[in-house]
């Protein structure tokens, strides 16, 4: 509920023009702190080297040749084979 609460803030309206560093380092800000802590984390999500690249490491996995390649289209041969047909009726 703070984010709607920040987002309709009239008294803040006037700092949209402001630079990011500059908005969150208002006094005007302190009372959405939940918001505050969230920004600050995420702007600093990447501020060390050894995080920045095990985060791309993950990344390279997630997308290397063993990741599972799905696909809309059905193999229909495949299936095909896995069915028997029953004449007996």
């Amino acid at each position: 509920m703070e984010i709607i609460d920040l987002q309709e803030d009239v008294s803040l309206k006037q700092y949209r023009s402001a630079s990011t560093e500059e908005f969150w380092a208002k006094d005007a800000i302190d009372k959405y702190s939940n918001c505050k802590q969230l920004a600050i984390n995420l702007a600093t999500m990447f501020g060390s080297t050894y995080i920045c690249e095990a985060s791309f490491s993950k990344i390279n996995f997630l997308k290397n040749k063993y990741r599972t390649k799905l696909t809309d289209l059905p193999d229909f041969k495949k299936l095909a084979k896995k069915k028997k047909c029953n004449f007996s009726h």
